[in-house]
């Protein structure tokens, strides 16, 4: 169990500098290489859910001959974890935040469109333009 716990710890390192340069490219605004991080960020997770799988809990008051190095692990687990989820959580929110600006900014050309009237004098709901993003 404490290898296990040790390669969980290596793995977490790993996933929260992935959620590092994940919040750098989206502060910078770069989508190519967020999209290209993203198969590797979950090639990790998968890692760290096959090493979880049958791992047995561990309960404090057994004792045992690693008992002391175990918790101690399992507590430095927890402030990873911790971490990991506040970093998900940041980048969650700054990319809500950034498509918000974009719906905003879209918003005149959509607004327009809405309330428009069709060429028999009917009050058009559909769109008759397509919005270019360049990409």
């Amino acid at each position: 169990m404490k290898k296990r716990l040790e390669k969980e710890k290596e793995l977490l390192f790993q996933l929260i500098r992935y959620l590092d340069k994940e919040l750098t490219y989206i502060a910078n605004q770069e989508i190519e290489p967020l999209e290209e991080s993203m198969p590797d960020k979950y090639k990790l997770l998968r890692a760290i859910a096959l090493n979880r799988e049958g791992i047995e809990t561990f309960d404090p008051a057994q004792g045992g001959t690693h008992s002391d190095e175990i918790r101690s692990l399992q507590n430095d687990l927890a402030g990873l974890w911790k971490k990991a989820s506040g970093l998900n959580e940041l980048s969650k929110s700054m990319v809500k935040g950034r498509l918000a600006e974009i719906e905003q900014q879209l918003e005149p050309f959509f607004a327009r469109e809405k309330d428009g009237y069709n060429s028999s004098g009917r009050r058009s709901r559909s769109m008759s333009h397509i919005v270019k993003t360049g990409a």
